[in-house]
């Protein structure tokens, strides 16, 4: 009697480890693949946050070249003006040598 439940335990004993192998390799897969997940969803979050500093950054520098883009019209003016007032000036110290 106890030579046939010895060779019935001998079949099963393995087939039993070989499935509790395979759950902790599943479970150990699972645990892994989990962490990976949240530490990818920490690195899209902190690349959310850059791009939104980036945008910022991005925003003001535009906000610059507009204020040096009317800044440079604006000397532009005042150099055409102040050419006219010179050629102005030429013209009336020659009617005053005359």
């Amino acid at each position: 009697m106890n030579l046939e439940i010895l060779k019935k335990n001998i079949v099963i004993i393995p087939v039993i480890i070989a499935i509790l192998s395979g759950t902790v390799a599943s479970v150990r897969y699972v645990l892994n693949l989990t962490n990976t997940i949240n530490s990818s969803k920490q690195e899209l979050v902190d690349l959310k946050r850059d791009l939104a500093v980036e945008r910022d950054r991005i925003n003001k520098a535009k906000g610059d070249i507009s204020n040096i883009n009317g800044t440079i019209n604006m000397s532009r003016e005042i150099i055409e003006m102040m050419g006219q007032q010179l050629s102005d000036l030429s013209w009336d110290v020659k009617d005053l040598t005359r």
